[in-house]
């Protein structure tokens, strides 16, 4: 999503991209989004490092990330996708190589980066938001700080989640392991 078309907001699926999207919406900001549109195999709106920068034809513009604890933007993930149920899930997360090799799979054919690694959408020029801090005032007050743009509060989103799911430690260890880098990077 491009801001006033001065600022890009680099969307990681499942880091509240949707609730930022109508945040700036509702604040009548300008922006151009390309929800769905497909470029290079990959939804437009979910681009990781450097295809935004190629999509944007190197546009000189700020840029700023959402990120996530990984087990947390796993879980909502899964939990979000109908590809994914009890049975499935507990097929995946039997071993370590089996679910690494469900991820990569996922991956290479998602068109919407659902669950590539966040560091994938990072580079050394994006300013990185957690989503542990809330979307609300911290985030308000850390985007007037950052952009200079000023944000009120507006109708919430509703989560769309179809089911719950308890993971045993191992299972835990297996996606912390998978996403080993963006814990490393991102301090999680």
């Amino acid at each position: 999503m491009l801001i006033n078309k001065s600022i890009y907001f680099v969307h990681i699926p499942r880091t509240g991209g949707k609730h930022v999207k109508e945040l700036f919406a509702q604040n009548n900001y300008d922006f151009v989004l390309g929800d769905y549109l497909q470029w290079n195999n990959k939804e437009t709106a979910h681009l990781c490092y450097p295809d935004y920068e190629i999509f944007l034809n190197f546009l000189e513009c700020q840029k700023f990330t959402i990120v996530r604890n990984p087990l947390d933007r796993f879980i909502s993930g899964i939990s979000d996708d109908s590809r994914f149920n009890e049975e499935t899930i507990n097929k995946i997360l039997v071993s370590q190589s089996s679910l690494n090799m469900y991820l990569n799979n996922i991956i290479f054919h998602d068109l919407a980066n659902r669950f590539t690694p966040q560091i994938n959408f990072l580079n050394n020029s994006i300013k990185i938001y957690n989503y542990e801090n809330g979307l609300k005032e911290n985030f308000f007050e850390w985007i007037k700080d950052n952009f200079n743009l000023q944000l009120k509060d507006v109708t919430a989103l509703t989560a769309g989640h179809n089911f719950k799911i308890d993971l045993s430690n191992k299972e835990k260890q297996f996606i912390e392991n998978y996403y080993y880098q963006d814990y490393k990077i991102l301090n999680y």
